[in-house]
């Protein structure tokens, strides 16, 4: 490194510095000065956990603190009462979780509020999870607030979350910043979702196949959705009871379909597709599932515990079979892959722990962080990837280009002319398309009479004054020292004649403009697919050049 490196490197160092100690003050400055909260969550909310009553089956009442998990069975409704204070804010609300439960709220034996109780619900045996939240009537002070909480499940049933008791306004914002966690964890993988899929269709438009992207960014919005139906915020958005119950299901049941097609394109093995296999098996789940919820036959809760199996399974095969990769094959692609699953494995593992143990408080508290580090993590990996061959491919294309360029004047060579007659001069092909030979006249009398470098520009100018004269209607090659072509596609003879007689009047000019004699001979033809191959169609070509050649030097040296 040398001196001027490293003073840039420190001056660098120094403005990196300054903006860090900047930064610290901002965020110091308010800490500082502290003030009283003029913001819109001044108002502190408020809970009822103390002083309720657990009102068992045969009347009795025992105290209780909550949150509860009371000894209820499946079916049977935890009812739990409260007597009010003497005095309650205006507008009271009070707000409690039901977690798979069906609500039903009275205010003295009068029912003022019921969530879930719907008779199809019940018949079928569903519940679902939402806030429930209702206002207390006018003159509630000092009445009995009786609440029943009935779920279908066991490892819900009897289970009850602390109860606000404040305004409206206090409660959401209290549940907004206790639950802010999970929704920031959503946006944050719907925005790196977004931004794989721009990638992909970047890479696409530039005409690279990069599948992985594609189905990455499918994994990232569609675990962030998953997420945010687990984050209790989604009432924020929607008040669809449905929507709100049931996102996280569908799409904890449609994760997998983009994780195992990823895994199919993510890496070269040499096992079996075991990936597409698991893609069909999870597809034609989720298409189970779904038809039993539809129907009524069993909702998506109680089918979970397949999806869950499944989930379980596909894990260990695929870190099998990566590790397997990775050893025996030196694999590096599997191996970048067995790092990831190496963090989403264990949240996932703790996940389905935390489910089947009912500990329903945890869920995807692990699995969030687990998949927002994975997909951050392959979603770098895969960018650096992409850009890997972007840069092979733009090698690539300079090649190609390179090998179908001429050298000399930086047109299309032989190579090129031949991948084109391919095309254009074909048997049953279509017709009206023209193949125009050129010769450049006396180069060697111009290499040896004055030096090369003056044959090299005549070539130049033969090339550039036909690719002048054709600009728009043909395409125009160099095939050899001194010969050239140009096909012209779908067209007539009079407009042929037309640009010769243009590329006639390019060369009378160039002559009067340089120091040798300059011009070009030609023959053409129209190829006609129903008689001939393009093998017997140049050789036509090429001798109505060298009969155009003979009689123009026995004629004064016009062109055309």
């Amino acid at each position: 490194m040398n001196e001027g490196e490293k003073k840039n490197r420190a001056r660098m160092g120094l403005r990196l510095c300054v903006l860090l100690v900047v930064v610290l003050l901002l965020g110091a400055i308010p800490l500082c000065f502290p003030a009283r909260n003029i913001g819109f969550n001044n108002e502190e909310a408020t809970f009822l956990d103390d002083g309720w009553m657990y009102v068992k089956g045969d009347g009795t009442r025992t105290p209780i603190e909550l949150p509860a998990d009371l000894d209820t069975p499946a079916g049977e409704a935890a009812v739990i009462e409260y007597v009010l204070p003497e005095t309650l804010p205006p507008q009271s609300t009070v707000c409690l979780r039901a977690s798979m439960q069906s609500v039903r709220a009275y205010l003295d034996d009068e029912l003022i509020y019921e969530f879930g109780t719907e008779e199809s619900l019940v018949e079928h045996g569903d519940a679902r999870s939402a806030w429930v939240m209702f206002r207390l009537p006018k003159a509630s002070e000092g009445k009995v607030l009786h609440i029943e909480l009935t779920s279908p499940y066991e490892s819900f049933s009897g289970k009850i979350s602390s109860i606000y008791c404040s305004s409206k306004a206090a409660i959401l914002f209290d549940l907004a910043e206790t639950y802010s966690t999970g929704f920031l964890v959503f946006a944050i993988l719907v925005v790196i979702g977004a931004a794989l899929l721009v990638l992909y269709l970047f890479a696409a438009f530039t005409g690279l196949k990069y599948p992985s992207l594609l189905y990455l960014a499918l994994f990232s919005l569609i675990v962030g959705l998953w997420i945010f139906g687990e984050s209790k915020t989604i009432q924020f958005f929607s008040g669809s009871e449905y929507f709100v119950s049931k996102l996280a299901y569908y799409a904890l049941l449609a994760m997998p379909l983009p994780f195992t097609l990823y895994m199919d394109s993510a890496y070269r093995r040499h096992t079996v597709g075991y990936p597409v296999f698991f893609f069909w098996i999870f597809t034609a789940n989720l298409v189970i599932s779904v038809l039993l919820e539809l129907t009524g036959i069993a909702p998506l809760f109680r089918t979970l515990i397949v999806a869950h199996t499944m989930i379980l399974v596909l894990i260990v095969v695929t870190v099998s079979a990566l590790a397997f990769e990775t050893f025996r094959y030196h694999n590096r692609e599997a191996r970048e892959q067995l790092i990831g699953l190496c963090i989403l494995g264990p949240s996932c593992a703790l996940e389905l722990t935390s489910m089947w143990s009912g500990s329903f408080q945890m869920i995807s508290k692990f699995l969030r962080m687990g998949i927002l580090i994975y997909v951050a993590y392959m979603g770098v990996s895969n960018f650096r990837r992409l850009l890997l061959l972007v840069r092979e491919s733009r090698e690539a294309e300079y090649f190609k280009r390179l090998a179908l360029t001429d050298m000399v004047t930086g047109g299309n060579n032989r190579n090129a002319f031949e991948n084109d007659a391919k095309k254009a001069f074909v048997h049953d092909g279509k017709t009206g398309n023209w193949l125009i030979l050129f010769d450049l006249d006396r180069l060697k009398i111009i290499n040896d009479s004055i030096e090369h470098q003056t044959g090299d520009e005549a070539i130049r100018l033969a090339y550039h004054c036909r690719a002048d004269a054709f600009r728009g209607v043909g395409t125009c090659y160099r095939i050899g020292g001194d010969e050239f072509a140009c096909i012209v596609l779908s067209t007539t003879e009079a407009k042929v004649d037309e640009r010769l007689q243009k590329l006639n009047d390019l060369v009378l000019h160039i002559q009067s403009t340089v120091p040798f004699d300059f011009g070009i001979s030609f023959g053409k033809g129209m190829f006609d697919p129903a008689l001939g191959d393009f093998r017997t169609f140049f050789a036509e070509v090429d001798r109505n050049l060298y009969s155009n050649k003979e009689k123009k030097h026995q004629t004064p040296p016009l062109f055309l």
